[in-house]
C-alpha cells in the first residue's frame, strides 16, 4: 500500500489490479491528489474466483477496519483488468461507478 502526504477526507483509493511499479503515471498523480494506493501481490490468476475471494477479503478489512472509501477506483493495466471486471462484477458496490475506458496509444 502507498501512503499520500496529505490523504483526503473519506480515505480515496485506487486498487491497482497488477503490475504495480509499470507505467505508475495514474498512481503518481492519484498519490498526489490524497489517495491511497492499493496492490494485492497475487500474480497470474487472471480474475480467478480465488484471486476475486482475496480482493474482497482485502477490500472488507479496508472499508469494514479502516474506513476506506467503499467504492474505490480500479486500475486495470493489462491482465490486471480481468480483476478489476470481475470485482467490479462480482461486488454490486463497485459496479455503480465502475467505467471501461481504453485509451490508445497509451500502453493500455
Amino acid at each position: 500500500m502507498l501512503f499520500p502526504r496529505d490523504p483526503l477526507p473519506g480515505t480515496p483509493w485506487a486498487w491497482k489490479g497488477e503490475f504495480l511499479d509499470e507505467f505508475p503515471g495514474t498512481e503518481l498523480a492519484l498519490l498526489e491528489k490524497g489517495f491511497h494506493i492499493v496492490y494485492l501481490n497475487f500474480p497470474d490468476q487472471f480474475g480467478s474466483p480465488a484471486a476475486v475471494a482475496k480482493w474482497d477479503a482485502l477490500y472488507n478489512l479496508l472499508t469494514g477496519t479502516y474506513g476506506f472509501a467503499p467504492k474505490p477506483a480500479l486500475i486495470g493495466l493489462s491482465r490486471g483488468g480481468l480483476y478489476c471486471y470481475e470485482v467490479s462484477c462480482e461486488e454490486r458496490k463497485l459496479k455503480e461507478n465502475f467505467e471501461y475506458r481504453f485509451e490508445p496509444g497509451s500502453g493500455s
